[in-house]
């Protein structure tokens, strides 16, 4: 869960919306975003 109760993945208990399909999204970005910053993931 991050501020004003925005979910970026999981489900939201409040109006069970499923976010999990950002958890492959947010991975994929890490993984671009690690050679730009010269990362060892």
């Amino acid at each position: 869960r991050c501020v004003r109760r925005a979910f970026l993945c999981g489900l939201d208990g409040l109006t069970q919306t499923n976010y999990e399909h950002r958890k492959q999204w947010l991975e994929d970005r890490v993984y671009t975003a690690s050679t730009a910053f010269a990362l060892d993931l």
